[in-house]
């Protein structure tokens, strides 16, 4: 009986990744100009991501640390540049909705959702 109920779920849940697909340039400059998202760092901590329209985004660890750098599209990567450091480094997003899933070039995934 209880494999029986987990098979369920399993499909209830299958549909909803599968909408969840690689975004275009287009797509991620939209998702993300003037927008605000939420995800979890590697330490366990909220923290919020500011990207302005301009190319300027603001890093928030909760509770109270912040660093700022350069965001652009290139291609159909979102990328990024924060100082010190002078590369950018450039990830894959893909999602649907208000729920977005950076992808780091080594396959790490970085959810995040969409808060304004």
């Amino acid at each position: 009986m209880n494999w029986f109920i987990l098979a369920i779920a399993f499909l209830i849940t299958v549909p909803a990744f599968a909408d969840d697909r690689k975004l275009l340039g287009a797509e991620i400059q939209t998702a993300l100009a003037d927008k605000i998202v939420e995800g979890i760092d590697d330490g366990g901590r909220r923290y919020t991501q500011v990207f302005q329209k301009g190319g300027l985004t603001i890093y928030n660890v909760m509770p109270s640390s912040s660093s700022h750098a350069l965001w652009e599209i290139r291609g159909d990567q979102y990328c990024s540049q924060w100082p010190p450091n002078q590369s950018w480094s450039c990830y894959d997003v893909s999602g649907q909705g208000e729920d977005l899933t950076f992808i780091a070039p080594d396959g790490k995934l970085w959810p995040v959702r969409i808060l304004d």
